[in-house]
């Protein structure tokens, strides 16, 4: 079974193109902490660099640590 998660209201941005699979990966939408700033996502998807690969799950999650750290001590 393969979801397309770009047509789920709750997951995916309305603002982001719907051309490429591989498009919306690395949109500044998806490093924008939610929920008041206690929801981060770390996924590859969500890395500005080498998106949909695990050198882009390493960038993402040092963003969000790094992200969370920086909230943690103001």
């Amino acid at each position: 079974h393969i979801k397309d998660w770009r047509q789920e209201k709750f997951t995916s941005p309305t603002q982001t193109p719907t051309t490429s699979v591989t498009q919306t990966y690395g949109h500044e939408l998806y490093q924008t902490p939610t929920f008041g700033g206690r929801l981060h996502m770390a996924s590859t998807e969500t890395a500005s660099a080498f998106p949909g690969h695990i050198e882009g799950a390493l960038t993402a999650s040092t963003r969000a640590a790094n992200a969370i750290r920086s909230q943690a001590s103001q």
